[in-house]
């Protein structure tokens, strides 16, 4: 593309390297590569050949057989029942883009964000990317709590990470160690050294607010649910030399002018330095051809001397030519199409998919499902009483029987252990072998050994075949309403929707089961 005032940004900062810029901000470019998964073009070539339609959305085979890869990688979900789930998947993707949620401008930076940083990751070698670490500005030393969550999520799963993250900022709070809950629960076991252009502005905006020492409540960020602590800020600044950011860039457009073919006719070259003119072909960069014209272009917006004119218009064409067969590249395409309608799916699942039920809906499912939640053995809900009063034991117990079974722990809190423990008790729903004095008392089993300083146990409650309400089975019950509402759902969706598939090279496709 020779338009020359559309630049892609790729190419606005490799000119701006060249200039009298601070070298903090030339530095933080190249450490912005760390930020992407890795991401890796394979050439292939491209298939006309279409495998399903959903709605506007064509999917060819090539594609198919890339995502499926890709997600099975990140997500073992994936590895059965592909198919199904990514029509699914399709469905509401599809259906965000009828509600019109990818004109939201969230959506619209993220996409750019990913798209830029895909094309930085892609320039850049695996020796440029290990000296690239080297220049890094001022870095951070911290820990990083991170529960992931899967691409594609349900609104449960995301209500149970959320759950345990409330619960280990929660055992903060109480004295637990951040490092050993960072070893138990997150994905970086060990504190991290980095750049801020290696972390996602989420947790750059966490990070503002804290100081020294400090750790976070529970956030979102792209990846999942995490908390951050800030060990030590700004521990280094490294400056580094025009001349090395020079040399560099120079070691990469040199990788890239190989990568693409390109070849320089010599005897133009010295007729354009001697004459400032010429008819041959400058060079060439696979098929395409670079003449004068292209050059007095590019030259009329670079005022410089004609060997630095010539040294950043091959640069440019360089560039150029690589992005635009980057973004031909099936891969590349394949790529952010999946990253789109993963942006879309889950802007979609977060905000109108399926909203959190009340406890009125929790019930009234449970009721209408009793027969799923039946037990296969007994099980006794009540409370576990240990004393040095036998009397008092006695006592409590009766004035418990008076009071719903929720209220048992308030109880005995705030009145009889209000200025000491008086009354032990551990209260739940139990199952043989949960409990020794509930084996011996209620499953009339060996008999346990008593606490010395409370010899005298008792036990209060009932055995049940199943549940007497839902609050005994909720996350039970919360997952199976989650499922139903995602299912009827989907049904919908499939029922509005125009789903085709071609038969014939859906027969090539691996773990093929049917479509519902």
């Amino acid at each position: 593309m020779w338009l020359l005032q559309v630049k892609h940004p790729i190419i606005v900062v490799l000119n701006k390297l060249n200039k009298h810029i601070s070298y903090k901000a030339r530095g933080v470019w190249f450490l912005t590569i760390l930020l992407l998964s890795s991401f890796v073009v394979k050439a292939q070539e491209p298939s006309d050949e279409w495998l399903m339609r959903i709605n506007n959305r064509v999917v060819t085979l090539d594609e198919y057989r890339y995502l499926q890869e890709n997600y099975a990688k990140n997500d073992n979900r994936f590895s059965e029942d592909f198919l199904n789930q990514f029509t699914d998947f399709l469905l509401l993707s599809s259906e965000a883009k009828t509600l019109q949620l990818d004109t939201l401008p969230a959506y619209r930076q993220a996409m750019k964000a990913y798209q830029d940083g895909c094309d930085k990751s892609a320039v850049w070698s695996s020796t440029s990317l290990q000296q690239a670490k080297e220049m890094s500005g001022p870095q951070m030393n911290l820990s990083l709590l991170l529960v992931k969550l899967p691409q594609h999520h349900s609104s449960y799963q995301q209500k149970q990470v959320v759950a345990l993250m409330d619960s280990l900022h929660a055992r903060l709070q109480h004295g637990a160690s951040f490092q050993e809950i960072v070893e138990k629960h997150s994905f970086y076991k060990e504190p991290l050294l980095v750049d801020k252009t290696q972390l996602s502005k989420e947790v750059l905006a966490v990070l503002d607010s804290l100081n020294e020492g400090d750790y976070s409540s529970p956030f979102f960020e792209p990846q999942g649910i995490c908390m951050v602590k800030l060990h030590r800020r700004n521990i280094r600044e490294q400056k580094i030399s025009q001349q090395k950011l020079d040399s560099l860039l120079a070691i990469r457009v040199e990788e890239i002018k190989s990568e693409l073919g390109f070849a320089c006719d010599e005897v133009a070259k010295k007729e354009l330095f001697s004459k400032k003119n010429t008819d041959k072909v400058l060079f060439r960069i696979g098929d395409t051809s670079y003449v004068m014209s292209h050059f007095n272009r590019f030259a009329a917006q670079s005022p410089m001397t004609i060997q630095r004119q010539w040294e950043a218009f091959v640069r440019w064409a360089v560039m150029d030519n690589y992005f635009n067969r980057l973004h031909q590249s099936p891969g590349y395409r394949f790529n952010l199409q999946q990253k789109s309608d993963s942006l879309l799916v889950s802007i979609y699942q977060q905000t109108l998919a399926t909203p959190m039920p009340t406890d009125d809906e929790l019930n009234r499912y449970f009721q209408e499902h009793q027969k799923q939640y039946v037990w296969k053995e007994k099980r006794f809900k009540g409370i576990v009483l240990q004393s040095a009063d036998k009397k008092l034991l006695k006592s409590v117990r009766k004035w418990l029987k008076k009071l719903p079974y929720e209220e048992w722990q308030d109880a005995l809190k705030m009145v009889i252990n209000k200025d000491e423990v008086r009354v032990l008790s551990t209260q739940q729903l139990f199952v043989r072998g949960d409990n020794p004095f509930v084996d011996e008392l209620v499953y009339k089993c060996d008999e346990a050994d008593a606490n010395p300083l409370f010899p005298y146990v008792d036990v209060l409650g009932k055995r049940l075949k199943k549940p007497d309400g839902f609050n005994l089975v909720k996350d039970n019950v919360l997952s199976d309403y989650l499922k139903e509402k995602h299912r009827v759902l989907m049904a919908k969706l499939r029922a509005s929707a125009r789903i085709e598939f071609n038969e014939e090279v859906l027969k090539t496709v691996n773990s093929l089961n049917p479509i519902n």
